[in-house]
């Protein structure tokens, strides 16, 4: 009976992993993404850039901290890949505030600052920057490119390109009592407004694990998955317990 559990628990991981996602990285590839960093220049002054595959994600114009352009692009492609090995992905690429200053983040690692002097080169601000930094690694870790289908589907994926949140209601399937909540999606506008709600899934074996998924789908009250957009925040609270 033991051996049976396991083997459930098993089958049941598996398919929620299929389900909610269509490979390892963050329905991307088999492989965490290449990561470069390379001198250029730009308008006549050296510079370095970071480079997710063959796209270039930012560009560093400045020296800081006693670091060249280029010496602080290597300096943030170490992190990145570092990230990556950690197991993060597209979804945990954010802009954030530390220490007063605008800085990209992936997950709980700084990626880098973005600083005054960065900024005014871009014509931007320092949020501003940060920003464009983030739709740039978001179009380049996206799952797949414009036109390329995605394998078992026959949809494409879009790229993430001026990407907007909603906010839907949480339908819980598999969960003991009753519960409501609202879950944040963020992807490519077009996707976005078809998410009607995003469904849990939940199962429980005898106390030996409790495993949750959250999938985006075009019904109110039902399961017809989105595909190219990621759940960005949670608020569930229950109502009853049975």
């Amino acid at each position: 009976m033991k051996r049976l559990r396991i083997v459930l628990l098993i089958a049941t991981v598996a398919g929620v992993f299929l389900l909610t996602s269509t490979d390892v990285w963050s329905q991307g590839g088999t492989t965490t993404p290449q990561v470069t960093a390379r001198a250029a220049t730009i308008n006549n002054m050296p510079a370095g850039e970071v480079l997710v595959g063959d796209t270039v994600v930012l560009r560093i114009h400045q020296s800081a901290g006693g670091y060249t352009p280029l010496q602080r692009a290597n300096i943030v492609a170490s992190r990145l890949s570092e990230s990556f090995r950690q197991g993060l992905t597209v979804n945990d690429v954010q802009v954030g505030r530390l220490h007063n200053q605008s800085v990209l983040m992936m997950g709980d690692n700084l990626l880098i600052t973005a600083d005054p002097a960065e900024a005014r080169i871009n014509n931007s601000t320092t949020t501003g920057l940060a920003v464009a930094w983030q739709q740039n690694m978001l179009a380049a870790l996206s799952p797949g490119t414009p036109g390329t289908a995605v394998a078992g589907t026959q949809e494409t994926w879009p790229a993430w390109t001026n990407p907007t949140t909603k906010v839907v209601p949480i339908v819980s399937l598999g969960t003991p009592g009753v519960a409501l909540g609202f879950a944040q999606v963020t992807g490519p506008t077009e996707r976005v407004t078809r998410v009607q709600s995003v469904v849990q899934l939940s199962a429980v074996f005898e106390r030996a694990a409790r495993i949750f998924a959250f999938v985006p789908s075009s019904e109110a009250a039902g399961m017809n998955r989105v595909q190219g957009v990621a759940v960005t925040a949670l608020l569930q609270y229950e109502l009853i317990r049975f």
